[in-house]
């Protein structure tokens, strides 16, 4: 299980960080408890949260921002363990019919539509988290930017009718002695620049995270370059539907023999 003590929250207001996304997979790991304290930690430190709650409908209400301009935040988690139910806590599922009932009925309201996902595969930096291609359809519907979360490494990003999407970030802050590869420890963060135009760019700001010690530390100028030339250029790849759909399958047989085993336990244990 994961978790971190409450006095952490004080490192995320400090970073200037105004608005968390707690739907993920890991949200109901202590419970109940356990998420209702990180909301009253949230709140009490004046950070805004999207994503999960109490119930399905309190996990499902969007976040307002007011800067010259009105930004909304919605947050969503594939269905695992940690999924909100109607009557119970949890995160806010990846529901594609109420995903763009909310977008639809709210983008009206607001001048840019932010849309974060935690979802894709861990460890797979060069794929569209959902092939089927809803992602973009998030832009067709109004959405101004789709970023997805969770895969553990950097993965890549394409701008689509105007908007941006992201496909995984990398790590913030997660140490581990032994990491699953090179790429653990390293991530981007997504710089939006909004104009009251209702322009706006995207640029990447890339760090290396818990290396030498725990922490997050914006990457030399030679190893930025060099990280940005190989994310740029697994970008370019996305339109080749040919390379991202081989790169899924050299995926699964890779990781054929792991979820094998997870099953065969499972199976073991409710036999």
């Amino acid at each position: 299980m994961l978790g971190a003590e409450s006095g952490c929250i004080n490192a995320i207001k400090n970073a200037g960080i105004h608005v968390l996304n707690l739907a993920n997979n890991h949200i109901m790991d202590h419970g109940p408890k356990g998420l209702s304290n990180t909301l009253q930690v949230c709140a009490d430190s004046q950070i805004i949260t999207v994503g999960a709650g109490s119930s399905l409908e309190d996990a499902n209400k969007m976040c307002i921002q007011k800067q010259g301009y009105q930004d909304r935040h919605h947050g969503r988690c594939r269905h695992e363990f940690s999924i909100a139910k109607k009557d119970y806590w949890g995160a806010n599922p990846f529901d594609l019919v109420s995903m763009i009932r909310t977008a639809t009925t709210h983008r009206k309201d607001v001048d840019y539509l932010i849309i974060l996902i935690h979802g894709g595969e861990r460890i797979l930096s060069l794929t569209q988290s959902s092939p089927d291609g809803c992602l973009s359809f998030f832009v067709e519907m109004g959405a101004d930017a789709v970023i997805v979360q969770h895969t553990h490494c950097p993965g890549c990003f394409e701008e689509y009718q105007g908007s941006y999407i992201v496909y995984g970030q990398g790590n913030l802050v997660f140490d581990k002695l032994k990491p699953f590869n090179s790429s653990w420890n390293k991530g981007f963060l997504v710089r939006l620049s909004i104009k009251d135009s209702g322009k706006h760019s995207m640029s990447v700001i890339p760090y290396e995270q818990s290396v030498d010690q725990i922490g997050t530390r914006r990457m030399s100028q030679n190893t930025e370059e060099s990280f940005l030339i190989d994310i740029n250029e697994r970008s370019s790849k996305l339109s080749d539907t040919g390379y991202i759909e081989e790169q899924w399958l050299t995926w699964c047989r890779d990781k054929k023999d792991h979820y094998y085993f997870r099953f065969s336990q499972v199976l073991s244990i409710t036999a």
